[in-house]
């Protein structure tokens, strides 16, 4: 059985060092997320996380990695990663 990991700093440094796979539960990680932590949580790189996010803005909406941007931070909620996951989350 994998063990969970609810601590997403954790989870980046897991995928790092080539350790297992890691489940990681949604309702544990923040609302929002910087492009890296998403990209972690999607087990992608965050080059492309953030390809996607260019996309996102780009496209109007209509592709890519759903982002918000508060200030000079470019942020994704945790309801667009259920959203693309396909999994719905608690409460």
């Amino acid at each position: 059985m994998t063990p969970q990991v609810t601590d997403l700093a954790t989870h980046r440094d897991r995928l790092r060092h080539d350790a297992p796979p890691a489940v990681i539960h949604l309702d544990d990680v923040p609302l929002m997320l910087t492009v890296s932590e998403a990209a972690a949580v999607l087990r992608i790189s965050r080059t492309m996380a953030y390809k996607l996010a260019q996309e996102w803005r780009t496209t109007g909406g209509a592709a890519g990695l759903p982002t918000v941007k508060l200030g000079s931070r470019l942020l994704v909620r945790r309801v667009d990663l259920a959203a693309i996951l396909g999994v719905e989350q608690a409460g």
